[in-house]
């Protein structure tokens, strides 16, 4: 009796371990990513978010903002794998398209200084995908954020990279319609405007039709 009770809870005990493994998700740097809830919150604001908002990769660091208008979530991942995930979220929506920034004093923060900074460096420049960042002062950036947040939605993702100035700054853009295209526009009304012509002249053509 003792036996079968024994055995019982032996098998108890294994469901109730892969129930866990099940419900989990290994990521590559081994630590547990509970279902992936991160990728399922980027892709969902990511389809929410549009033209004039940002997305923040930041390193682990990063001050939470307590203020209206930025959300924060938590991603038990590397900033790179961030960036190639949210390039192939956006790639498959494509109704934005992402600009790049990064803080300028990223380049020059030396190795020995911040071991794992070069490897980094290559890591994100291979998740970048050929896209290629704007550089800016850090503290621009900051300024840039908290300036936008006032009007408009931020997504900060907060990440396990524990590097200096290696939070990556993503500008979203409208994907069907871009600032070229805008220009062109408001050129074409700007013309046509100048060449309509002014009250004064319509009604003397009025008046010379009239005669």
């Amino acid at each position: 009796m003792y036996r079968r009770y024994y055995l019982l809870l032996v098998y108890s005990g294994l469901f109730m371990i892969s129930s866990l493994f099940v419900g989990c998700s290994y990521n590559s740097s081994g630590s547990i990513d509970e279902m992936g809830v991160w990728k399922s919150d980027l892709k969902s604001e990511i389809q929410a978010l549009g033209y004039r908002n940002w997305i923040v990769v930041a390193d682990a660091s990063f001050p939470f903002y307590n203020r209206k208008g930025i959300r924060t979530v938590a991603a038990p991942v590397e900033t790179p794998e961030v960036i190639a995930e949210i390039i192939s979220t956006i790639d498959v929506t494509q109704h934005v398209k992402p600009h790049f920034y990064l803080a300028r004093e990223l380049p020059a923060v030396k190795n020995n200084l911040a071991p794992g900074i070069n490897q980094f460096r290559q890591e994100l420049k291979t998740s970048l995908a050929g896209y290629k960042p704007t550089e800016l002062d850090e503290a621009t950036l900051n300024r840039l954020l908290q300036g936008t947040s006032s009007s408009y939605a931020v997504l900060v993702i907060k990440t396990q990279t524990s590097l200096p100035y290696s939070a990556v700054f993503i500008e979203l853009d409208s994907g069907y319609w871009d600032g070229d295209a805008e220009r062109e526009l408001r050129q074409q009304l700007n013309d046509k405007a100048s060449s309509a012509p002014t009250g004064r002249e319509s009604d003397s053509n009025q008046s010379l039709v009239t005669l």
